[in-house]
C-alpha cells in the first residue's frame, strides 16, 4: 500500500485561512441583505437561519459529495486512483476549471505535481502553480482563497497567475502528523468570486 495514498485517505484536516478582512467588511456593511448573503457564503448556518432554499440545496449537495469522497477513499490504496478520485469529486463540488495535487518528494524536499486535470478530466501538460501561492501555503501552513487573483496584491508579482489569467483560486495544504505532505490547488480562468469561504472549508477537509 502506498504511504502517500494512506496519508491522503485518512482525510486529515487543517486550520483555514484567517478571515479577519471578511469580518471587518461584514461589520461595516449596512445592507441587511448583503450581510445575510455574505454570512451564507462564509458559514454553514443552522437550517432555520438560511433564507434561501437554493442555498440550502447547494450546500447539501456539496456536503453530500464531500461525504461520498470520504466513504469511497477509505477503500482506495492505489495513489493514482485516489488522486483522480479526489479531483473528480472536487470538480463536482466547486466551480473550478483546473485542479492539481502536489505531493512532497522527500528525497528532493520539494513539491511535485502528481496530477493536474481540467474539469472534464483531461490531463494538463506543463501545469504551473504560483510560487508565491506555494510559499504561503507551505510556510504558513494555511489554506489560501483569492476571489480575484489578478487584483490580489499577494500575487501581483506571480508570473503564472498573470500568464494563465487566473481569476479565482484556492489552495489547501495536506497535513499529516503536523507536516505538510502535499497540497490541492483549484482555480478558474472564467470568473472572479468563483469560490467562497465555505468552499475553502470543504476543500480543507479533503
Amino acid at each position: 500500500v502506498s504511504n502517500s495514498a494512506m496519508k491522503l485517505s485518512q482525510n486529515i484536516a487543517q486550520s483555514s485561512r484567517n478571515s479577519g478582512s471578511y469580518a471587518a467588511d461584514l461589520l461595516t456593511s449596512r445592507d441587511p441583505h448583503s450581510i445575510r448573503q455574505r454570512m451564507e457564503d462564509a458559514h454553514f448556518l443552522p437550517e432555520c437561519e438560511i433564507s434561501s432554499i437554493e442555498v440550502l440545496r447547494r450546500d447539501y449537495e456539496k456536503l453530500r459529495v464531500a461525504a461520498e469522497l470520504s466513504a469511497e477513499a477509505v477503500g482506495v490504496f492505489d495513489l493514482n486512483t485516489l488522486l483522480r478520485l479526489i479531483l473528480e469529486k472536487a470538480f463536482k463540488i466547486f466551480n473550478a476549471d483546473r485542479g492539481a495535487i502536489l505531493l512532497r518528494d522527500e528525497d528532493a524536499d520539494t513539491m511535485v505535481v502528481k496530477i493536474a486535470m481540467t474539469k472534464d478530466m483531461r490531463p494538463l501538460v506543463n501545469y504551473k502553480i504560483s510560487e508565491t501561492l506555494l510559499e504561503e501555503v507551505i510556510h504558513e501552513k494555511n489554506a489560501v482563497l483569492s476571489s480575484d487573483a489578478l487584483q490580489d496584491n499577494r500575487f501581483s508579482s506571480s508570473h503564472s497567475i498573470v500568464c494563465d489569467n487566473i481569476r479565482s483560486t484556492m489552495c489547501v495544504p495536506l497535513i499529516y502528523e503536523g507536516e505538510i505532505t502535499g497540497l490541492i490547488n483549484l482555480d478558474t480562468q472564467i470568473a472572479t468570486g468563483a469560490f467562497k469561504e465555505k468552499d475553502l472549508r470543504i476543500l480543507t477537509g479533503f
